[in-house]
């Protein structure tokens, strides 16, 4: 099987983009490739992996769920495409080697991008030693390339293609910019609560129709 790829480096350097690159020059190759190929955030496929897992469970109980999961995704998808891969949900830590595995030995083949180096995933985690076979499966099956700029390109973006005039990027006294670029979301400022993944909701404390204002806290 043809081996993986993990880009790693800091934010900004373009690994998303060379990520995004191969995903769509894949459409010119095969219809099976073109048909069979999923790009999406890591955090957003394990939610998934998840909710597969638990339909599984409702009907087989007393079975492992990890093996027919894997293999409903590998046939869904002859090639993933994970945009950040970061471990941090211990749900996630400890099924991860077993489902990668399954998947790589099924042909999958797996191109990530994440601002970590392999051996720092899941650091500091809680019965990590239980996920670091994952990391020497990223070792042997996926070529580990580093993405050393220092330059965060996206701030070039940013500068020659703000929004009305007003910058992606603002310093901290500049919260002014902040409040004008969220009144231009329209309505009312008010809180609310939006329904999540897995039955989850997620509490708002300002919006309006089309904007929600976080702190760096939330």
């Amino acid at each position: 099987n043809p081996k993986g790829l993990y880009m790693f480096g800091s934010v900004g350097v373009g690994k998303s983009m060379l990520m995004d690159t191969f995903y769509d020059a894949c459409n010119g190759g095969s219809e099976l490739i073109r048909r069979r190929r999923v790009r999406c955030h890591f955090h957003e496929f394990m939610l998934d992996v998840h909710q597969r897992i638990h339909a599984y469970k409702q009907q087989h109980p007393k079975s492992d769920p990890i093996p027919p999961v894997a293999a409903s995704i590998a046939k869904e998808a002859r090639l993933l495409c994970f945009d950040e891969l970061q471990v941090t949900d211990i749900a996630d830590a400890m099924i991860m080697k077993r489902l990668f595995t399954i998947l790589l030995d099924l042909g999958v083949v797996v191109v990530a991008t994440s601002n970590r180096p392999p051996d720092s995933l899941y650091e500091g985690g809680i019965n990590r030693e239980r996920f670091l076979p994952f990391i020497d499966v990223l070792h042997e099956r996926m070529a580990v390339i580093e993405m050393k700029s220092q330059h965060d390109y996206r701030r070039d973006w940013a500068l020659e293609s703000s929004t009305n005039g007003l910058p992606t990027f603002v310093q901290s006294h500049e919260k002014d910019v902040l409040e004008e670029w969220f009144a231009l979301g329209g309505g009312e400022t008010r809180k609310q609560t939006i329904p999540v993944a897995t039955g989850r909701s997620i509490h708002i404390e300002r919006s309006n129709d089309t904007c929600a204002w976080f702190t760096f806290d939330e």
